[in-house]
């Protein structure tokens, strides 16, 4: 708690940018969830009737609703940057402000090349992660949620199938996630090493060179980086395999709202427009499950960049 406290303490010069996006968020979100709606109401009263005026009233609303949308997600992303720059440079600011308090002990038993990294790109990561978090994580909860209540509104019996598939399919995300959690913390080390053998190498060439040690520092060098490599490969294959598994889920569900949406519609349960509802709902159930994907990713080397930025703060003076 402490920890996460320490990094809300850098939301306060932007707290109401911060609300402004956040309410934003909702209503973009709710907006996404009303557009399987009128497509619904139209198919129901425009197209079925032939009633051309009804169908483009509703179509010039979609337009409307669109364009809102539009400017909404603009606003959003615009000012949430805006928002994670300050941060960012505040963070900079006071790290940069602490590294120079420190004593010459510290500077000769640390390498110049981690604390080049954890000023330029920790804090760069800790900044994506500083608007894309909340956004994300509020907008995801909105739209999965918001998603299988519609679902269940329409019918109970296919939401309800819908539904448990769903949340099956957020259970294995949990499950994937805490993999890559340790992929990410393992390969954002190695990068560290990486860049601190390169510091080092390069800012003791002269004596490099005076020895002919060059092969030698490219062996460890090289070493690093094949130690990087290996880490990186094995976050990569659980990230295809989520991918993967994010397309094929999607199908899976679209092939079982055809199979036992026909059967419904055939027994005279399910109405068509709840039909193609269903089938654009399940659609808008898989963005945020996507836009989670990339936020595990996000999260991980945002928190470890900010839990090596918290113990360089903690150094003392």
């Amino acid at each position: 708690m402490e920890k996460l406290a320490k990094y809300l303490h850098y939301y306060k010069p932007y707290k109401w940018i911060l609300i402004g996006v956040m309410l934003g968020s909702c209503l973009a979100a709710i907006l996404d969830l009303l557009f399987p709606i009128l497509v619904r109401q139209m198919l129901d009263e425009a197209i079925p009737q032939g009633k051309l005026d009804v169908l483009l009233q509703g179509a010039g609303l979609l337009l409307g609703l669109y364009v809102l949308n539009f400017g909404l997600l603009f606003a959003i992303n615009y000012y949430g940057h805006i928002m994670s720059m300050g941060i960012e440079n505040d963070m900079r600011r006071d790290l940069f402000k602490h590294i120079e308090s420190l004593s010459f002990r510290f500077f000769d038993n640390t390498r110049t090349g981690q604390l080049l990294s954890r000023i330029t790109s920790d804090i760069v990561e800790i900044s994506e992660l500083t608007f894309r978090g909340p956004n994300d994580v509020f907008v995801c909860g909105i739209s999965m949620l918001g998603t299988i209540a519609m679902m269940l509104y329409m019918n109970p019996v296919l939401g309800s199938l819908i539904s448990a598939l769903l949340i099956l399919k957020a259970w294995h995300t949990i499950v994937i996630n805490k993999k890559m959690k340790a992929c990410f913390r393992r390969s954002r080390e190695k990068a560290g090493e990486l860049s601190a053998q390169a510091e080092e190498a390069l800012s003791g060439i002269r004596l490099t060179k005076a020895f002919a040690n060059e092969a030698l520092e490219l062996s460890r060098f090289m070493a690093k980086s094949k130690e990087l490599m290996q880490v990186r490969q094995s976050s990569f294959g659980i990230l295809s395999y989520f991918s993967g598994m994010v397309n094929f889920f999607t199908n899976f569900t679209n092939l079982t709202v055809l199979v036992c949406g026909g059967y419904l519609i055939s027994k005279q349960q399910l109405g068509y427009s709840d039909f193609v509802a269903f089938f654009l709902y399940v659609n808008l159930f898989m963005k945020p499950v996507l836009r989670l994907m990339v936020f595990t990713e996000m999260y991980q080397l945002g928190m470890s960049g900010f839990q090596r930025f918290q113990e360089m703060l903690a150094t003392p003076v």
